[in-house]
């Protein structure tokens, strides 16, 4: 516990935190391990926008128009995230197989790569174990444009700050790891390619900055039951929304695993019947068909008998898929 340097408040500090904003004033407290690191934060909304904004959610789902509902509690937070301005150079080859003439045969290809941009990680160890690495992700590929720290005024967007407990060198590690396993996924899909034989590729860390993210979590009651709805406080936007299970929705899920199931007996009987009365020479193809209709409809039965024994849904409304061509993004110029 030390005070601010600046308005000279308590301030309570984690021993592994890294950078601490004073919840008074805002001054930022950086340790010596990030000290010359630049802050910048999307700033958040209003806390009656953030129940409009679920209302508004709310009004146009389906199943929650019509519902009472009582909100009960919202609470926001700034999730940091090391922004890093990245470039990658390298080159990769791998090939595609296609059947041409009855036969299998491997188209190669290959390219260089050069790449540059913006490449989020969360700021925190433990940030996906608390579902904070999806949705901080999912804030970075919405159009927020983050400023510098120093040029908000912090009364109109003080919020409590999650603590930044990452280093840098570990933050260098994630960059080079989860950078070059999307970028590698990314070339198997771009160029439906089977396999990729090689691969080189060196990202180098140009610079980087922290971004604060605002995230509200919004509690409600319905039908007696506390729901959370995840929002963004940025714009605002939902990002994901737990709802409870009506009966109509168990009642068609009961009638979908019904059915299911007895597909599946239909399915078998209809396998017995061309396995033993039709075509012998067809009959290996029949019943390797047979068998994966079979599976497929059994694993589809216990899908929805586990839907159907579940209380909560969970819908992600908001977030943005990236687009294909462009693996990182350019926020900064």
């Amino acid at each position: 516990t030390y005070d601010c340097k600046n308005c000279g408040a308590g301030i309570d500090v984690q021993p592994d935190n890294l950078l601490t904003i004073c919840a008074y004033c805002g001054m930022v407290h950086p340790s010596k391990d990030i000290g010359d690191v630049p802050v910048h934060i999307v700033p958040s909304r209003s806390k009656q926008e953030i129940v409009t904004a679920v209302h508004n959610r709310m009004a146009c789902d389906s199943d929650m128009k019509r519902k009472k509902y009582t909100i009960e509690s919202v609470e926001g937070v700034y999730v940091p995230l090391y922004v890093n301005h990245v470039r990658v150079d390298g080159r990769w080859r791998g090939y595609r197989e296609e059947t041409q003439n009855k036969k299998t045969v491997q188209i190669w290809k290959g390219e260089t790569i050069c790449q540059a941009g913006d490449f989020p990680v969360p700021a925190r160890k433990h940030a996906h174990e608390f579902g904070l690495g999806p949705l901080g992700k999912a804030i970075f590929e919405r159009e927020c444009r983050p400023v510098p720290f120093r040029d908000i005024h912090w009364e109109s967007a003080a919020l409590p700050v999650l603590a930044v407990d990452l280093s840098e060198p570990e933050c260098d590690w994630k960059v080079a790891d989860d950078l070059l396993d999307m970028l590698g996924d990314q070339v198997l899909e771009q160029h439906d390619l089977t396999a990729i034989t090689e691969f080189t590729a060196v990202p180098q860390i140009q610079s980087r900055f922290i971004l604060l993210c605002p995230l509200w979590t919004v509690i409600y009651v319905c039908k007696g039951g506390s729901y959370r709805v995840a929002v963004e406080g940025g714009q605002p936007a939902v990002l994901a929304a737990m709802e409870p299970v009506f009966l109509h929705q168990r009642l068609f899920r009961f009638i979908s695993a019904f059915a299911l199931t007895v597909s599946t007996g239909l399915i078998w009987y209809v396998g017995w019947w061309l396995l033993f009365l039709g075509d012998s020479d067809d009959s290996g193809k029949a019943g390797l068909a047979v068998m994966a209709a079979m599976i497929g409809a059994m694993l589809l039965a216990w899908k929805m008998a586990g839907k159907m024994v579940s209380s909560v849904n969970i819908e992600g409304i908001a977030e943005k898929k990236p687009r294909k061509k462009a693996w990182l993004k350019r926020w900064m110029s």
